[in-house]
């Protein structure tokens, strides 16, 4: 199979299956970014699974999963605080 080949196979499956395409690039970056955030005690091992020489790459997907993780909680409070009724002076 050529690179080609494979790369419209992945997104024609995976146009049928999510019903938007997604390219090998984007699976296999979704592979790191999930396991760094569900299974960070095994960040180390994403640069074998995908082929890297170092870990660096690694590091990188476990810093997205932290940020991702952070931008969650921000939005949670934001939530949390529209939800708190204004005090105003004559509520005091």
């Amino acid at each position: 199979m050529t690179e080609m080949a494979f790369y419209d196979r992945i997104t024609k499956l995976t146009a049928m299956a999510f019903g938007k395409s997604i390219n090998p690039h984007l699976v296999r970056d979704a592979a790191a970014t999930t396991t760094a955030i569900h299974d960070p005690s095994h960040v180390r091992h994403i640069a074998a699974i995908l082929g890297h020489r170092s870990s660096a790459t690694a590091e990188r997907y476990y810093q997205q999963a932290q940020s991702l993780e952070a931008h969650r909680m921000f939005a949670n409070e934001l939530v949390t605080w529209r939800k708190t009724p204004i005090e105003t002076e004559q509520d005091s």
